[in-house]
């Protein structure tokens, strides 16, 4: 004669090699011939969800005399347990920063992290500590990287990515991204401001590309607001490099012989007011208006500068723009390389100046440029002189 035990939940994983788990039910009955008048249960936690499980009872039974435990064991069933929402995804990172855009990267979910079957991601952004709604962009389960566009320049944002399955969205990973500050260009003239504030705040850089879409082209600076404010501005072209300091005096100009040039402000606190504008200057034709008869001087030609003077504008057909300031625009006249010519100072008083930093030995085309600003709109355009030619003495 045996005496039943116990009975045990025996519950194993489907597919694997592993024992699986014992859950035990104790039996505190008399034994009884007619056991179909007895019913146990047990509830068993701890399970994935949607796995695949073999289910079998082992009853444990012990003989009364010899006092020997043996086992006997159910026919074993199968059930999966139900879906649930997916882990988070294993990371999430933000590179390749552009002016209006951030490329968001993420690990993808493996098959035992979804929890289901994974149908895709979500990705919700929002500006970083706003109270405002998180846009949402959808993408099917073999994506894990895209571009969001339309952004605020130099902002930062917080960018969150969940799994989903039938069941729902899971578990959300959080990061932060900054768009950089700057802009590119690649028109005949343009306009770059900063004015402090929210546009510097998380940056130390802002960056302007200036692209010409014109050819053998120069490009011509003009600072009409400069207070850096112990930041300083680095212009750097496909050769050359200049530094400015904070100690400039405006307007401000400053003419790079070159088709490309990056303008970069270095920055250590936010209180930074910028206002510039560039121009295309054409090298092979004159695209910009001149004044027929109005000629420079050029005196005290050395190896390294030349003195250059001019007369006033007249301004008798200049209707409602007035001269905002004069510059000196020099081109060489061979195909070497290119300079970044700085302009210390260029007002509407100035008629002369000593042009430093050149090429011994090297022609030059030189003109006056005059800076006409509209008194309405504010607007500049452009007035050359007629151009004259030197070259510096040997060095």
């Amino acid at each position: 004669m045996t005496d039943k035990v116990s009975l045990n939940a025996f519950i194993s994983k489907i597919p694997t090699n592993m024992i699986g788990m014992l859950q035990s039910v104790t039996s505190a009955q008399q034994p009884s011939m007619n056991t179909s008048s007895s019913f146990f249960s047990t509830g068993v936690r701890g399970l994935r969800p949607y796995t695949k499980y073999r289910v079998n009872v082992v009853a444990l039974v012990r003989d009364r005399i010899t006092g020997v435990i043996s086992t006997k064991s159910s026919a074993a069933v199968e059930v999966t347990t139900p879906e649930d929402v997916p882990n988070a995804v294993r990371w999430l990172y933000a590179r390749n920063r552009g002016f209006t855009s951030l490329r968001i990267r993420w690990g993808s979910i493996s098959n035992e992290e979804a929890n289901g079957i994974l149908l895709g991601y979500t990705v919700y952004y929002r500006p970083y500590n706003s109270n405002e709604s998180f846009t949402n962009i959808s993408v099917n389960i073999n994506v894990n990287a895209i571009t969001i566009t339309g952004l605020k320049k130099a902002a930062k944002y917080e960018i969150r990515v969940t799994g989903r399955t039938s069941v729902g969205e899971g578990v959300e990973r959080c990061t932060y991204a900054v768009t950089e500050c700057g802009q590119n260009f690649d028109k005949t003239s343009g306009e770059f401001i900063i004015n402090g504030g929210s546009q510097f705040y998380y940056y130390r850089t802002c960056n302007w590309m200036i692209r010409s879409p014109v050819v053998n082209s120069s490009i011509l600076l003009l600072f009409e607001e400069y207070q850096p404010n112990e930041a300083w501005t680095y212009i750097r072209s496909a050769r050359e490099r200049k530094w400015l300091d904070s100690y400039q005096k405006v307007p401000l100009a400053v003419l790079v012989l070159d088709s490309f040039v990056r303008v970069s402000i270095y920055k250590r606190n936010n209180n930074n007011l910028v206002k510039a504008r560039y121009f295309i200057m054409n090298n092979s034709r004159s695209d910009v208006v001149y004044e027929r008869g109005w000629n420079v001087t050029i005196s005290n030609v050395s190896s390294r500068a030349i003195g250059v003077s001019w007369p006033p504008l007249s301004t008798t057909s200049l209707n409602s723009t007035y001269i905002y300031g004069y510059v000196v625009f020099l081109r060489m006249l061979s195909n070497g390389m290119g300079d970044i010519l700085v302009q210390e100072e260029a007002n509407s008083t100035s008629l002369s100046k000593v042009v430093s930093g050149l090429r011994s030995y090297v022609k030059y085309q030189v003109k006056a440029v005059a800076f006409l600003k509209d008194r309405v709109s504010g607007k500049i355009s452009l007035k050359t002189s007629e151009s004259a030619e030197t070259q510096t003495a040997e060095g």
